[in-house]
């Protein structure tokens, strides 16, 4: 996920075979993703060829960003430092349960993670705790997979987060304590 206007990069490695890619706006709606024509696909078929590796350059991350199940909910552990100018590791390595990382410059130093818990508790709230058109991110990832994603970061705080609802009672993971705020230097 990227802002409009701004340029980020996805890297994923994908075994040799086939796949569906599901383009999961179009679902939310009119004005949000394609808005399909009715009978036009959601979903692309894409196969994956065996790849010669020589030569390739895999992206060199200066953080990974896990998402794990604890005892106290969903969270994010940050291993590393977040760096502007190199990529990001993201891995899902929650138990049955798909997750994104969706991420949010912070303009207000007095934003906590306990403020931004309690917007995705209740979204109505206002003010809102970040620009909600600035999301940047991945896109969901199923438990197990992981991605390097490139995002076009200035120096500052950001809100790391999840829109993707819970498995067991359908809230925003984020609504359980999945939120963490870094600072890229």
């Amino acid at each position: 996920m990227a802002v409009l206007g701004s340029q980020s990069s996805f890297t994923a490695w994908l075994p040799p075979g086939p796949y569906l890619v599901l383009e999961y706006k179009d679902f939310e709606g009119p004005y949000v993703g394609r808005d399909p024509l009715p009978g036009a696909e959601y979903v692309s078929p894409l196969l994956v060829h065996a790849a010669d590796d020589a030569g390739a350059v895999r992206p060199c991350p200066s953080a990974t960003v896990t998402a794990v199940d604890t005892a106290r909910g969903p969270r994010f552990v940050l291993e590393g430092r977040i760096r502007r100018d190199r990529p990001l590791r993201y891995v899902n390595a929650m138990r049955g349960q798909v997750d994104e990382l969706a991420v949010y410059p912070l303009t207000d130093d007095s934003v906590t993670e306990a403020d931004i818990q309690r917007f995705f508790q209740d979204t109505r709230h206002t003010p809102k705790p970040f620009d909600l058109a600035a999301q940047l991110g991945t896109p969901p990832l199923s438990p197990g997979r992981s991605a390097v994603i490139g995002m076009p970061l200035d120096q500052g705080r950001y809100a790391l987060t999840s829109w993707v609802a819970g498995m067991k009672d359908a809230q925003h993971l984020s609504a359980h304590g999945q939120v963490l705020i870094v600072t890229v230097p």
